[in-house]
């Protein structure tokens, strides 16, 4: 009878393809777990870096609206400033144009009298849109000879130092005095200007005769 021949160990065989087998697992698992590792890594990074960017981008907008908002706020305030500033000058401005210099003020006398003057045709001086005294007379009753002293030190009648003053502004208001010098005196030798009588406005009958301007002696000027 023929010898069977005898069985080969199998075993290597089997060996062999366990440990193949394991090799593949074992790298499959490896590169599973390092795809998973890199790519939980590369999402570490991109959520990492988009979180940077976007964080950045924030702050950048955010820094962005706050200048914004704090040029606008100081823009707004400078305006403000500036227009409170404006219309501040512009008040101040206004109201020293149109406030009346103090000669422009009229005093009384005290004095009460019965006279009743002849309106403006009684006038011999005016007090000027300029707030100055200016003479307008025909010098009658002796006043135009009447000396004065100027404010150069200079003696002078009435009527040469009158003649001196040059061209005269418009009368301001109803401000026309009965004596030459917006009733401040000196008097005519008549009586009428006397300070007791109607030394002050003519345009006001009886009850503007003490009404007397503040305003300086219209030869002082000179």
């Amino acid at each position: 009878d023929a010898v069977a021949a005898p069985l080969e160990d199998a075993s290597p065989e089997s060996d062999e393809i366990v440990e193949d087998t394991t090799d593949s697992t074992t790298d499959s698992t490896t590169d599973s777990t390092t795809d998973s590792t890199t790519d939980s890594t590369t999402d570490s990074t991109t959520d990492s870096t988009t979180d940077s960017t976007t964080d950045s981008t924030t702050d950048s907008t955010t820094d962005s609206t706050t200048d914004s908002t704090t040029d606008s706020t100081t823009d707004s305030t400078t305006d403000s400033t500036t227009d409170s500033t404006t219309d501040s000058t512009t008040d101040s401005t206004t109201d020293s144009a149109t406030e009346e210099p103090a000669s422009f003020s009229l005093v009384s006398t005290g004095f009460i009298t019965a006279l009743v003057p002849g309106a403006a045709t009684w006038g011999d001086s005016f007090l000027g849109t300029d707030g100055q005294c200016w003479p307008r007379s025909g010098y009658d009753h002796g006043i135009g000879g009447i000396q004065i002293t100027t404010g150069s030190g200079e003696t002078l009648t009435i009527r040469e130092a009158a003649a001196l003053l040059g061209d005269s502004p418009s009368v301001y208001e109803d401000y026309t005095f009965n004596d030459v010098n917006c009733g401040n005196g000196p008097a005519n030798d008549n009586g009428d200007e006397d300070t007791n009588q109607c030394p002050g406005l003519v345009t006001r009958g009886t009850s503007g005769c003490s009404y007397i301007s503040t305003a300086d002696n219209w030869w002082d000027r000179l």
